[in-house]
């Protein structure tokens, strides 16, 4: 088995889920304990097996749900194990930047990919391949019209991603300031650093309301009465359109994020981020 790029845990520091879908081995990253990365790394390098070949996607924490699947399916056709990085399209986009070995970026918005590509041309050409929804979640049941309701004094909380690094927490910013409530809720507001810490948020009932991906209504452990969440007017807020780029290094893995990109492309893979509440190219 080829080995991991050890030094993968100098870049995911803080809140990174590493999840490695062949064997089913699960790293979340929370503190820069050196103790910890050290740990980290043997159970990493020992869920791996000799002779095989590789992939890391790096990707905005509200894909984690359909990637889990789309992931697999890829395993399955290609025999390339691959290893899953979430968190905010901004961390990983710095992340990048300073050289993590990641093969494909996925981001829930265009401006990342533009980063990237503004700062290194070496990174190809971004391909949008869905875009994403924005949802309200409540604890309670929801009343109309939702900007009377969010500043109500039954809403007490109300969790969004951070909007300096996640694009859903822009455009759930975008939305607030366009209900005209952002003042009158600012108080009330709960930073998540990423849609993934957001849902926790939400699924720990440590806030009244979250906005987030609707991704999450798709989650097996999130079982929700239809009154209890509202999907929101894509007018209200910028395109969460998600684009895929190629970062490889390497000749040998850019031709691995090539296939990766090729599978997010067919009919199968669009269909499974349509069941996750994606809407996809034509």
């Amino acid at each position: 088995m080829k080995q991991i790029y050890p030094s993968i845990f100098h870049y995911l520091k803080f809140n990174l889920q590493i999840i490695v879908l062949k064997t089913k081995c699960f790293i979340k990253i929370k503190k820069p304990c050196i103790l910890f990365f050290l740990v980290a790394n043997l159970l990493f390098t020992s869920c791996k097996t000799e002779n095989e070949t590789s992939l890391t996607i790096a990707a905005a924490s509200n894909m984690v749900f359909a990637l889990t699947e789309l992931v697999s399916e890829f395993q399955m056709y290609t025999g390339i194990t691959t290893y899953l990085v979430t968190a905010s399209s901004g961390k990983l986009t710095s992340q990048i930047l300073a050289g993590a070995p990641f093969d494909v970026f996925i981001s829930a918005n265009d401006k990342y990919p533009k980063h990237l590509a503004i700062a290194n041309k070496k990174y190809q050409k971004a391909v949008t391949i869905a875009r994403g929804k924005l949802v309200m979640i409540s604890n309670k049941k929801i009343d109309y019209p939702l900007a009377n309701f969010v500043v109500s004094d039954k809403v007490k909380k109300i969790a969004i991603p951070n909007p300096n690094i996640a694009p859903y927490g822009k455009a759930s910013e975008e939305l607030i300031h366009n209900w005209g409530v952002y003042k009158k809720i600012v108080p009330k507001l709960v930073f998540g650093e990423s849609v993934g810490q957001t849902n926790q948020f939400i699924k720990m009932n440590a806030v009244d309301i979250g906005f987030t991906s609707k991704s999450i209504l798709f989650s097996d452990k999130l079982k929700l009465p239809k009154e209890n969440y509202v999907e929101i007017n894509d007018t209200l807020y910028s395109p969460l359109m998600h684009q895929l780029v190629i970062v490889s290094n390497t000749k040998e893995q850019k031709n691995k994020a090539i296939k990766f990109l090729n599978f997010m492309q067919t009919k199968r893979a669009k269909q499974i981020l349509l069941n996750y509440g994606y809407a996809v190219p034509e």
